[in-house]
């Protein structure tokens, strides 16, 4: 797993404040979710990885029979089975490598979850589970793409990695983010578009729900000088009152690449040793 993705940054999840301000995240595009159900030709069961607090796994239980949505936090899942009571969903609190899993699963996705899961433990098991026309969906983007307040964002964004002792390199994070397709047969992309308006407190609120941006991380009194320099750089932009931003978000469609997986995992298994995590 790359560093920049260490699951030791993803317990920030855990807490109850992160979990609560994801309801301030925008929605996915609904081309996004039209373009899911033309390639899910059956829908039986469906398999949602690092569920969060239900964005994916309420709208697939619309459309499946039967979700289970997996996440290690309690915190998110407390907060998703009371948005989404649906009994078609059944909510998993486990790591995706270690989910109780009941396949065969017509679709399974991970939205904005991938790059935080361990790709050589769980492909072979996601390969085990698909049906024979099931693919894997992986999401990402539901943050501000190129709003009007890009080049100030970029030298903030930069300035508090910095106070908090992290630098952030573009291409090495790119890179992390993808490293999940080394281990995907891909079979095709797509990206969508969606426009939104937000309050800038709302907005706020949503980057309290990224890891990085914790207030438990960052700390009260850093907490609101973030606050209150993120509102200023904002509010030049405001128009009627509420920022005005576009989504964009891409879908990778395909199946896991088992040779690889096993592979990579048996390269780093020399002669049979159990792995630490196994």
């Amino acid at each position: 797993m790359s560093e920049i993705f260490d699951r030791s940054g993803a317990a920030a999840f855990d807490d109850v404040g992160v979990a609560r301000c994801y309801q301030f995240r925008p929605a996915y595009p609904q081309a996004l979710y039209h373009a899911m159900l033309e390639l899910s030709p059956d829908r039986g069961r469906a398999l949602d990885l690092g569920c969060g607090t239900g964005k994916l796994a309420g709208w697939l239980a619309e459309h499946f029979d039967r979700v289970d949505a997996v996440d290690p936090s309690r915190p998110m899942l407390e907060v998703a089975a009371s948005s989404y009571p649906n009994p078609r969903i059944r909510w998993l609190e486990s790591m995706a490598e270690d989910a109780t899993l009941d396949p065969p699963y017509d679709l399974i996705c991970a939205g904005a979850s991938i790059h935080w899961l361990d790709h050589e433990r769980l492909m072979p098991r996601l390969a085990a589970s698909l049906s024979e026309s099931a693919r894997l969906m992986v999401i990402d983007g539901d943050g501000a793409w190129q709003p009007p307040w890009q080049a100030q964002w970029s030298g903030f964004i930069a300035r508090w990695l910095e106070h908090m002792g992290r630098r952030h390199n573009e291409t090495e994070f790119g890179a992390a983010m993808n490293r999940y397709q080394e281990f995907m047969v891909i079979e095709g992309r797509g990206e969508f578009v969606g426009a939104v308006e937000q309050s800038p407190d709302d907005f706020i609120e949503c980057q309290h729900s990224r890891a990085t941006w914790a207030r438990e991380k960052l700390g009260p009194e850093p907490c609101r000088r973030f606050d209150a320099e993120l509102k200023e750089l904002l509010t030049p932009h405001l128009r009627g009152g509420v920022l005005h931003f576009l989504v964009r978000t891409t879908l990778t469609w395909g199946r896991p690449n088992l040779l690889n997986a096993t592979t990579r995992r048996s390269a780093e298994v020399p002669n049979g040793t159990r792995h630490p995590d196994g």
